[in-house]
């Protein structure tokens, strides 16, 4: 006989959902067009001069689609119109922005320049393991950084294993069986073993242990190190990736023990005095290299906006 028992759907049933009125759709359709065109221009503002675009508390630079871009607008921490933003993205190219690198909070029509600013540069990054999770997380960050930059993946750390083991980790980041095909090119290069993913050298360092890297040797400085193994989960194991040379954040694809767990939304504020945190889970563990990388900056930002 089987378990299945049919839900009586005539009880506690929820409302129907609203129906739109045609002025909502139409609302809705135009916001849409709006935010699509100014997906391009965004690309368009870091590519030629590193300017980051806010909308009150919300970055849009790294915005990907036109809904992106309007559910960031929704969350602002101020009531900004679709319309309005945009058009004010659409002016900035003609816009006399002297120096290049800097920030700017459409909602407030204010510039920051940050030219000479250490906040601005590019943050390098380093996974530690190379599993499903930090495969994933290497194909979001080549993506990105290919299309409106944002933080560097510069190195991978594995373990030592048989040949051919270069081109079987380089195989595993082009292909995956539930996302398929990585959208770039990925090659090899055996004489600086290092895999080549959209004309990016990304460094595959062997080590058997966190502490025993020097990665100040292969230029890496300040970097972000995203442990991905679940094998150091807590304070003392994480802080050893802190022992080798230019490490200065760490940070773990899961929850940690006895380390701060930082959630989007919800406690990122305390991201800015941690050295070593930790993600709600490995679904969302990417916006918080974000937060490592911008939220000082950030910060900075609207500080000096306030003055």
């Amino acid at each position: 006989m089987s378990s299945y028992s049919h839900i009586n759907n005539d009880t506690h049933s929820t409302p129907p959902p609203r129906k739109k009125s045609k002025t909502e759709e139409s609302s809705y359709e135009n916001d849409f067009k709006l935010a699509e065109s100014v997906v391009p221009v965004l690309r368009k503002l870091w590519n030629e001069k590193q300017l980051t675009v806010y909308a009150g508390s919300e970055e849009l630079t790294h915005s990907e689609s036109a809904s992106q871009i309007i559910k960031a607008i929704a969350k602002s921490n101020k009531k900004l119109r679709v319309k309005d933003v945009c058009d004010s993205i659409q002016a900035l190219p003609s816009a006399n922005i002297e120096g290049v690198a800097g920030w700017v909070d459409v909602a407030d029509s204010k510039y920051i320049d940050a030219s000479v600013s250490k906040t601005q540069k590019r943050r390098d990054v380093v996974l530690y393991g190379f599993g499903r999770i930090g495969r994933l997380l290497a194909r979001l960050m080549l993506e990105r950084e290919s299309k409106c930059g944002g933080p560097v993946l510069r190195a991978i750390v594995v373990r030592k294993k048989k040949q051919p083991d270069l081109f079987k980790r380089a195989d595993l980041l082009l292909h995956d069986s539930v996302h398929g095909e990585f959208s770039g090119t990925v090659s090899i290069d055996e004489d600086a073993n290092a895999i080549v993913a959209n004309g990016k050298k990304v460094q595959i360092i062997y080590s058997p242990g966190p502490d025993k890297v020097d990665y100040t040797a292969y230029g890496i400085n300040d970097a972000i190190v995203v442990d991905n193994t679940g094998i150091w989960r807590d304070q003392s194991g994480l802080s050893l990736h802190l022992k080798s040379k230019g490490i200065s954040k760490v940070l773990l694809t899961a929850p940690g023990k006895g380390v701060v767990n930082i959630v989007e939304g919800i406690n990122d504020v305390l991201i800015r005095d941690q050295s070593i945190v930790s993600a709600a889970s490995c679904s969302t563990f990417l916006t918080l290299i974000d937060f490592f990388t911008h939220s000082l900056a950030h910060s900075l930002t609207h500080s000096l906006t306030q003055q």
